[in-house]
């Protein structure tokens, strides 16, 4: 089953290749940069808040994947922005 939909997705992109430039690169950057930060605000919070049920453990997973997340957004940035033409 997987194997037959692998094929039908390599067809059709070999039929029909991707647009993706630096400007689809740069809203993809931007919107994982917002999603990051959102993650790492929300195991900042976990941290602090003292009636909620988190665990310092699962805070900080949640803040380093949110860290994580946001540094892919920074080098999709960087990268959109050396594939663009200088003017």
């Amino acid at each position: 089953m997987l194997l037959k939909m692998k094929r039908k997705l390599l067809r059709w992109l070999k039929a029909r290749p991707p647009k993706v430039g630096a400007g689809t690169i740069k809203v993809v950057a931007g919107d994982l940069r917002k999603m990051g930060l959102g993650a790492m605000s929300a195991g900042l919070v976990a941290v602090f808040n003292p009636t909620g049920s988190f665990t310092i453990a699962g805070a900080a997973f949640l803040f380093g994947v949110g860290f994580a997340i946001w540094a892919v957004a920074v080098v999709l940035h960087a990268l959109a922005e050396r594939v663009k033409p200088k003017e």
